[in-house]
């Protein structure tokens, strides 16, 4: 697979869907001749993603790693916004979150993410109301999965009663500390005026190309716009994007705010001005 990716991609339905290393393969990982270790994309070491895609046997390097294009990222997300536009605003919360399965395993100790793993993608929709009859209501449009997508999503979670320390204790549990974890965030907030497809794309490497095992990505729905004519307080709050990386070894602080720039980068160009 790694030959054929790496000659140009010759595949089924070309004609629309390009060659294997035009559309599909947005990163890789790559051992160049000193020996060392990097990754290559569009912004990062861009002469080598370059070299890579179609050079096949003659390529210098050894490609370790491949990361995908990621459609279903844009799909899933795109359904969540829509799903939230048809729900009601008052009361109600909407987020959405990228993480490894592996992130939530108490055994597991090391920075790591496993081979093989697939990243997740939650939607948590909640609602502050008297009665689960009423969640379920004002929630409803999430019960949607359409066809495209029910292979790969395992379905709406029924709707249940938690208080306020387990709702603080989930968000404990995404985002742990006390036992030497060192954390990292950047955030935009989005230009609401740039088309959807437009902004899911560029933040797509801040949300699916997480570095370590605990890093996570974060959408939360805000959908406010405030008056600068009343207050101070003028950005437009309709999505907050930010991604939180995660390692509890010091030397590789460097690489990961190496990382953070390059994805910020990228998802600067669909952020608001201040």
């Amino acid at each position: 697979m790694g030959g054929f990716t790496l000659a140009g991609g010759q595949g089924f339905f070309m004609r629309g869907w390009g060659a294997t290393v035009d559309q599909w393969v947005t990163e890789l990982e790559v051992v160049v001749p000193d020996g060392s270790l990097i990754r290559a994309n569009a912004s990062e070491n861009a002469d080598v993603f370059w070299a890579a895609r179609g050079s096949g046997q003659g390529f210098f390097g050894v490609v370790t790693k491949f990361w995908p294009n990621g459609k279903l990222f844009n799909e899933v997300l795109t359904l969540a916004i829509e799903q939230n536009e048809k729900t009601p605003k008052y009361g109600t919360e909407v987020a959405v979150c990228t993480f490894f399965p592996e992130k939530f395993n108490p055994t597991i100790e090391s920075d790591e993410i496993s081979e093989p793993s697939s990243l997740m993608m939650s939607i948590t929709a909640a609602a502050y109301v008297d009665s689960i009859s009423e969640a379920e209501t004002l929630l409803s449009a999430f019960d949607y999965v359409p066809d495209g997508l029910a292979e790969v999503v395992a379905g709406p979670a029924p709707v249940i009663l938690k208080s306020w320390k387990e709702v603080f204790q989930e968000q404990d549990m995404l985002v742990p500390y006390g036992n030497g974890e060192i954390w990292h965030i950047d955030s935009i907030l989005n230009d609401p005026s740039i088309p959807l497809p437009e902004m899911i794309e560029a933040i797509k490497p801040s949300q699916t190309q997480l570095p370590t095992r605990q890093s996570v990505g974060v959408i939360y729905i805000g959908d406010t716009y405030p008056d600068v004519g009343k207050m101070a307080f003028s950005l437009p709050q309709q999505y907050y994007i930010s991604t939180f990386t995660c390692t509890k070894n010091p030397t590789k602080i460097p690489a990961l705010r190496n990382w953070m720039k390059n994805v910020y980068r990228e998802a600067e160009k669909v952020a608001c001005e201040a």
